[in-house]
Parts: C-alpha cells; structure tokens; sequence
C-alpha cells in the first residue's frame, strides 16, 4: 500500500461488452454502445475514491434470476448485432460520453462500435492525459488494459493450447506447472482458474519488495488456498498467473510471445503488445502519478507519472508481462479481437483462429449451475464485476473490465 505521500491514485477502466444475435430496442441502443467498447483514460480528480464492488456471497439470491436463467440456457448465433440498424441510435453516444466527461468521471474515451464484421462507428472524447500537461485524446491512443489481459491473452493462449491437444480443461495445474501442487492445490484445475473458481486467493500474498517473475511464482507455490477448488467464486489474479506460467511450460514461449505469434499477428493487431516500445510512448494514456516527493500535492505533476509501464504492482515486478496484467492496445485492436469472437473464431482475412465450438464454449457459463455468478472461460457474463454495464444488455452478452489508474 501506498501512504499520500507516495502516489497520486487515479481512476479508470477498460471495458467492453459483445452482444450476440439479439434485438434491442432503439430506447437503449444507446446505453447498449456506449459500454460496448469504451476504453478509458485515468480520471484526475483528487477527491475520487473508486468504489470497489464488493463480491456477493454464493448462497446470496441472483438479483437479476431472470438473466441467469435465460443466459444459462440461451445458445444464441454469433451474428452481432443482428437485428439492428447499422447506424441508428449512434447520434445518442455523443452526449452519452461528453456528459460524463462533463461530470468529472473521466478525462477522456476511444469509443468503437463494430456491426456485421466492420467498424461502423469510432471517435476520441476529451483527454487522454492531463499530467503533467493536458493531451487531446486520439482515437489511436494506447491503453494499459489492466484485467482486460485475462480475456485477450491470457485465457485465448490457454485455449488455444487446448484446441491444439497439448492442455486439457479438467486437467490439474500441477500436471503441467508441478512446484504448483503443493498446500492442497494439487486438484485445482485449468477450468477452475478459468473460470475463478479455483480458490486462489486474489492477489499472490508476496512481499512488497519482491522482484522479478520467479519471485512472484514463488510466493504463489508456497501458498495455500482460501477456498476449497470448486466451492465458491472468488476473481483471481493470482491463478491468472498461474496459467501465464502453464503457457509458457507449455508452449516453451514467454505469454507475450505466444500471444503475439498466435493471436495478434493472425488477428492483425499490429499495437497491441505487452512491453510497448518506447516509440509509443507519445500515443500512450497515462495511468497514474507516483513517488511524490514530501510535501507535493497531489497532481501537482512532481511525482514520476506511469507512461507506457504497467500500472499493476505485482505485473511491474514481474518485469511487464504476467497473466493477469501487462498488455497494451487501442480500440481498434480490440475491435478486431471482438470481431473474431462474434464470427465464430474467424479473423476478418478470412484465417481460423478457433473452431466455432470452443468460442462457444467460452462465451457461455461454465460455472456450476447453483453459482449465482456466471462466467465463461474467461469471460464474464453476470457477477458483481460487470454491474457496472446497467441493466440494458440482452441475454447472451459477454464482456470483461479492467482497473487502470
């Protein structure tokens, strides 16, 4: 932890949700895109505190049974946006992001809405930095993705493994990282830290001066669960972790390496990237201003401002690269992702990256059927981290978020 002297916090987020062949009404279109695809700069405001949401407990009722039980048993197409018109209700996104920029609750957003396999809207609001001087956002501005790693590296090379053979679903950990089976995590399996069932703790219990990757691992192999595999849904940077190690003992390439040559260089996506290079730096939104000297304020600007260095503590001790945290990209990148997702596991050169059956099976709930939260392989469909996308998503949508700041 860092006391006031130390750093300036600040808040942002990644997010964005897919919806998959369902009708919307024209009313909420509106409120439906805007979440869709926001990525958003750090909001510079001293007063802010971001308000955690705090996990419900897993005998707790559903606030919403209507969507758990409908999404449990949807199968919809991967269509999109089908049932829309391309363009209607976009003339609403406008004030929709310029009133929030108003209200102080961020600087700045890339906004990008994709319909039928293509980019059918996109646009820059406000800043992408206000330290140490204010930065007129772009809609090529690069973001620090946070949590949002987990779904665009993490979890697509873990399945990509699976698809090729080499790592099975309900296969322990410990069969493929063996220092991991010790302290009663010896059953823990792939599809439980997937799916955040594994009962890991959230964060590795590591020291604050710890360094370097295999320190970091260390901590995790020495530790024990908080849960028994399988009770109870607990979100776990820590397992997502675990399997950008799997990756690599898998694979024998770092996750960044195999991210890049299987997924984003299929997919296109030529700015996204753990590690950026210094040559982005200019185009990067900064996250948060640290190491204030005594006596400074606050955004005073005095303090050393994260610019193109992962923000995460524990993915900066890893060295930029770690399962939970550390990629970089812009709107336009993820929209490729996203569109690759909602086609099945086709990119938009025509190339397969996953059999329909696997997106399928990522994308839908894989908890267990008395879980009040949802989750697909990676991919959250109903728990307490997507409330934050109202109440206007059909059934059938997916998304993830991700803190920065």
């Amino acid at each position: 932890m860092r006391n006031k002297q130390s750093a300036h916090r600040v808040k942002s987020s990644n997010a964005f949700f897919l919806g998959r062949g369902h009708r919307v009404t024209r009313r909420k279109l509106s409120g439906l895109l805007a979440c869709m695809a926001l990525l958003c700069a750090p909001l510079h405001s001293a007063q802010l505190k971001p308000k955690l949401p705090q996990p419900r407990a897993e005998n707790q009722a559903s606030q919403k049974p209507a969507l758990k039980s409908s999404a449990r048993q949807a199968k919809p197409g991967l269509s999109g946006l089908s049932g829309l018109s391309a363009l209607a209700g976009l003339s609403g996104l406008d004030s929709i992001v310029e009133q929030s920029i108003a209200k102080d609750e961020l600087p700045g957003a890339v906004l990008v809405v994709g319909h039928g396999g293509r980019v059918i809207f996109r646009k820059a609001y406000g800043a992408r930095a206000v330290l140490p001087q204010r930065e007129t956002m772009t809609v090529d501005t690069i973001f620090d993705m946070a949590s949002l790693t987990k779904v665009l590296a993490t979890a697509p090379s873990v399945l990509l493994l699976v698809e090729q053979g080499k790592v099975r679903l309900n296969d322990p950990v410990a069969r493929y990282v063996p220092e991991f089976g010790t302290h009663g995590k010896e059953q823990v399996t792939v599809r439980q830290v997937l799916t955040h069932m594994s009962g890991l703790r959230p964060v590795p219990a590591v020291a604050a001066e710890a360094k370097g990757t295999e320190a970091v691992l260390k901590a995790i192999y020495d530790d024990t669960l908080v849960a028994a595999p399988g009770a109870r849904f607990a979100y776990s940077d820590t397992g997502y972790i675990m399997l950008g190690e799997l990756v690599h003992r898998v694979s024998g390439l770092a996750l960044n390496e195999f991210a890049e040559k299987n997924l984003y260089a299929a997919l296109g996506m030529r700015e996204t990237r753990f590690l950026p290079p210094a040559k982005w730096k200019p185009r990067i939104a900064p996250t948060e201003e640290i190491d204030l000297p005594a006596g400074a304020k606050a955004g005073s600007g005095k303090g050393r401002v994260l610019r193109g260095e992962v923000h995460d503590p524990r993915a900066r001790a890893m060295g930029g690269v770690a399962g939970h945290a550390g990629l970089f990209s812009t709107a336009a990148d993820v929209a490729k992702f996203c569109s690759m997702i909602l086609d099945g596991g086709r990119a938009a050169s025509g190339k397969r990256i996953f059999t329909a059956e696997m997106i399928e099976k990522s994308t839908t709930p894989q908890t267990p059927p008395w879980s009040p939260t949802l989750r697909g392989l990676g991919w959250d469909i109903d728990s307490v981290y997507s409330s934050n996308r109202g109440d206007v998503f059909p059934v059938g949508t997916f998304g993830h978020t991700g803190f920065t700041g």
